[in-house]
This record gives structure tokens, C-alpha cells and sequence, in this order.
């Protein structure tokens, strides 16, 4: 357990420092998970036993769009078994302009719903409920980022990610959808 605290030590002296300053690299840092779970391996004869023990830590950083400090942070992590898994990009939920966006989605759902009710000759009613997708369902996660799912697949298959990439910062494409329910009259 002593070099499972030696590393966590050292990625938190790394996401420490760059949490420092006026604009720092990273925002916020979360500790998703920590587990801790047998190695086992079996013999010739199918005889199983204890390797040892692996030690995991899921940590989950929101960074600043900053190319060369992101391209910095990734090489400093990447050594000793550590694991990296994105950039995922998003646009952040503080941004102002998302209002506007929601604003022109409930609009596009109303002027479909217009539609769809002339075409079976009714009018549209009140709003029964406004959702984005996923608000509603039971229970249902999202799906991974492509980066996510690439990583998953080259696991499956045996590859290794690399390990050092260069990050540039890429325009974001952003899409609001929206889920609605009206009353139709007939």
C-alpha cells in the first residue's frame, strides 16, 4: 500500500500545482472512486492463487481550454501505470449563451408539434412537460465519448492507448435537444 500512497502523492502534488494562480489549468478535481481488489493468476495445472493486490483511484479534472498546459498535464501524469482517459470537451454550463440555445429549442418543438397536429387536424394545447433527453427516463446513464469507447475498444482487443498526445483545442459543437409533451384539440 505504500506505493499506491507514493503515486496518489505524486498525482496530487501535480493536480495541486496546477490548481494554483489567478487562472489555473485545472478547476476542479474529484476523486470518482477508489477500489482495491485481488490479482490472481493460475499455474499449468489450473491451480489459481493470489498474485497480489491492485489498488485503483478514479480521479475526474475540469481544466481550462489551454493547449500547451493540457499537453503538459497529460505528460506529466502519463508514467508508472497511470491511466488516462479523454480530453472530453464541453462547453460549460455557467456559459450564458445555453438560455438562448433552450429558448430556440422549446420554439423548434413547438413548431413541430404544430405540424405534427395539422397533419391529424387538431391544435396544439398547454405544455404537459419540457425535458432535456435522459431528464425523464428511469435509471439510464449516458453513453461514453468516443474517446472513452475507442480506449474501451482497443483494450478489448488487446492494444495499448497511447500513452503522450499532444492536445489542441478544437471549436465545440453544441446541440440542445429538447423533449415536450402537448395537449392536442381536436
Amino acid at each position: 500500500m505504500g506505493l499506491v500512497a507514493e503515486r496518489c502523492g505524486l498525482i496530487d502534488s501535480v493536480i495541486g500545482g496546477n490548481r494554483k494562480g489567478r487562472k489555473p489549468l485545472i478547476r476542479t478535481a474529484e476523486t470518482a472512486s477508489i477500489s482495491t481488489s485481488s490479482e490472481w493468476e493460475t499455474d499449468r495445472a489450473g491451480q489459481r492463487r493470489r498474485r497480489g493486490y491492485v489498488a485503483r483511484r478514479t480521479t475526474r479534472l475540469v481544466c481550462a481550454a489551454d493547449s500547451d498546459g493540457l499537453t503538459a498535464l497529460i505528460t506529466a501524469l502519463s508514467h508508472d501505470g497511470i491511466e488516462l482517459r479523454g480530453p472530453n470537451w464541453q462547453v460549460g454550463p455557467e456559459v450564458s449563451e445555453w438560455d438562448g440555445l433552450r429558448t430556440e429549442a422549446v420554439a423548434d418543438a413547438k413548431r413541430r408539434a404544430d405540424a405534427y397536429a395539422a397533419g391529424v387536424g387538431a391544435t396544439v394545447g398547454g405544455v404537459r412537460w419540457i425535458a432535456e433527453p435522459g431528464l425523464r427516463a428511469h435509471g439510464g446513464g449516458g453513453m461514453p465519448s468516443r474517446a472513452s469507447r475507442t480506449a474501451m475498444s482497443m483494450a478489448e482487443e488487446g492494444g495499448e492507448a497511447p500513452r503522450v498526445m499532444t492536445v489542441s483545442v478544437e471549436p465545440v459543437v453544441v446541440t440542445v435537444i429538447v423533449e415536450a409533451a402537448f395537449d392536442l384539440i381536436a
